[in-house]
């Protein structure tokens, strides 16, 4: 531990940390000093959680930070640059592929605008010496001995450059995919580094989502065409025909490389990129075989997606409980858990720790004024699978409703499907549908999230249509001055994987609309100063709050729960 004796003491000294910061400090060292491992911490936007974890890092000397987001990497590296990051392949460009594609290596950008990058390029490859067919790596790749001495040379591959000086680093910033696969996969490899004192991980609410998408499986049709395998040969409702189906794409995806590296073309002109690729896709599904198998009966095969035309898209196998990878994963000594939407019952229950070695810090009270985060609970009607047409007809026009009365200001509209967003644009009264953009993570005109959001930023009072924005954006100041929330985010029930899971652990399907809900409210108003109203029309997105008080953090009581906050502040 460092020679400071508080974690307050340990503030970055380029700022003055405000009386909640310093409260929730106070309440984090007493947590430790009691002898806590596992600390949540429930803060909401506004409060300033990096320069909590940044203090509590300092106090310890050495630290991971884990996040979901590169912007979160950023803001991170921007504010305290001691923290050393480490980002993906994807975001770094390949000096191989320049080198092939004569593009000087200072050219970075426009390789990576090129996708020349390095989950495309290849670390190793295949060369024949002494009539022996032997691999070498890549001579741009460093060596981890050499950057822990310093010696740094002009052409080093950037990405390893980054990734060995973040693990040489006292203090680094690691994203939730890059941190679980060395986790997994490279312990031994990297043990001399990986023996930080705390580990700290910021938007811990979304940490089975990244499990999922680390460990489970998914399979499209486009890799299907690649193999030139046949859905309509495979029960894909049947875990074991699926994984006959994994074992034939990692096995055609092996022979491609093999015949591709032994063909006369390839001796004489080596596409290293098609090689890297496959590679890629080889690995994916061999590794996903591997822990499927290694506990089948924990894994949930979601019904297989068809197009309209009857056409096999895709499907995706599961795993149903994430616990099992908590001793992988999360095993430092002191490990803080930080998010705006979190309660201790429901993340032990989902996780597997030990509500006994699990304390939390919740705040009390938000830092933003409660007149500029106001939020009304319209209640127009309770909506359901079973709803009518006119039930939703009637949210409908509320919507509409809401979007004249700030017919000069820009918004959100938050909704539970994509088919809900078609259906609320067409019922919208002609003036209001000319301001709706509809915005998801894919979009069917080949526009990014980000774009879109551009978009909506340059207009006069567009109003954003969405399922998936109810977290991961930014809509500060005028991006957005009034949000709806038309319909409660449950999670899906026609995913096997939901079903089974509401049924084996009864607070995970409640926690994770909240969750959502609450993530909602957030989106419209990022400092002190902003300001947004919000509206909730469906009753059952109220009826779920006031049904399970203990799960909401205590930050939103004062706007979800008014009358009782008032007997709490006396």
């Amino acid at each position: 531990m460092s020679s400071q004796k508080t974690i307050l003491n340990s503030f970055p000294k380029e700022y003055t940390p405000r009386p909640l910061q310093e409260k929730l400090i106070e309440e984090i060292q007493e947590k430790i000093n009691s002898g806590a491992k596992v600390i949540l911490l429930s803060a909401p936007t506004g409060i300033g959680k990096s320069l909590i974890a940044a203090s509590v890092a300092g106090y310890f000397g050495s630290s991971f930070v884990v996040t979901a987001s590169k912007h979160l990497q950023d803001q991170y590296t921007k504010d305290m640059p001691w923290f050393k990051p480490n980002k993906g392949m994807p975001n770094f460009a390949c000096h191989k592929m320049m080198e092939k594609h004569g593009v000087d290596l200072t050219e970075t950008d426009f390789a990576v605008q090129n996708k020349w990058t390095c989950d495309m390029g290849p670390c190793t490859v295949t060369v024949e010496e002494n009539k022996e067919r032997v691999k070498k790596t890549c001579k741009y790749k460093p060596k981890l001995d050499d950057i822990a001495k310093g010696k740094v040379k002009s052409d080093d591959c950037l990405y390893y450059l980054q990734k060995y000086q973040s693990l040489i680093s006292s203090h680094s910033i690691w994203n939730y995919a890059s941190y679980f696969q060395m986790m997994k996969y490279q312990k031994e490899k990297y043990s001399e580094y990986l023996n930080k004192k705390v580990a700290i991980f910021d938007e811990a609410h979304r940490i089975e989502d990244q499990i999922i998408q680390f460990v489970g499986i998914d399979i499209y049709e486009r890799n299907l065409n690649e193999c030139k395998i046949d859905a309509e040969n495979y029960d894909l409702q049947d875990i074991d025909d699926v994984m006959k189906l994994s074992d034939g794409l990692s096995e055609s995806y092996a022979r491609q490389i093999s015949e591709l590296e032994e063909s006369n073309a390839f001796a004489q002109n080596p596409d290293y990129e098609v090689v890297q690729t496959l590679e890629n896709k080889y690995k994916k599904y061999a590794e996903a075989r591997a822990e499927i198998y290694s506990n089948k009966q924990n894994f949930i095969l979601n019904k297989p997606y068809y197009d309209e035309g009857g056409k096999f898209r895709s499907l995706s196998v599961k795993p149903l409980d994430i616990s099992k990878y908590v001793s992988t994963f999360f095993d430092h000594p002191v490990q803080i858990f930080m998010s705006a939407t979190i309660d201790k019952e429901s993340f032990c229950e989902n996780t597997g720790f030990d509500p006994e070695t699990v304390e939390i810090v919740d705040t009390q009270v938000s830092p933003f004024p409660i007149e500029n985060r106001k939020v009304e609970f319209t209640d127009v009607k309770r909506l359901s699978y079973s709803s009518t047409r006119e039930d939703e007809q009637q949210v409908i026009k509320k919507i509409d409703e809401i979007m004249t009365k700030y017919g000069d200001k820009k918004g959100l509209v938050l909704t539970s499907s994509k088919s809900r967003c078609f259906e609320i644009l067409e019922n919208l009264s002609e003036e209001n549908k000319k301001r709706i953009c509809i915005c998801h993570s894919f979009n069917a005109d080949g526009k990014t999230q980000d774009q879109i959001v551009q978009e909506h930023a340059e207009s006069t009072n567009g109003v954003l249509l969405s399922s998936s924005l109810w977290e991961g954006v930014d809509l500060k100041e005028d991006l957005s001055r009034f949000q709806i929330i038309a319909k409660a985010p449950y999670p899906m029930l026609s995913e096997t994987r939901t079903k089974i899971k509401m049924e084996r652990y009864p607070l995970w399907y409640k926690a994770q609309a909240i969750m959502k809900l609450l993530q909602g409210f957030g989106r419209s108003i990022r400092d002190y100063g902003d300001w947004a109203d919000t509206y909730v029309l469906d009753s059952a997105a109220h009826e779920l709050l006031l049904m399970n008080r203990k799960m909401v953090p205590h930050a939103y009581h004062d706007i979800i729960f008014p009358s009782s906050f008032k007997e709490f502040l006396g």
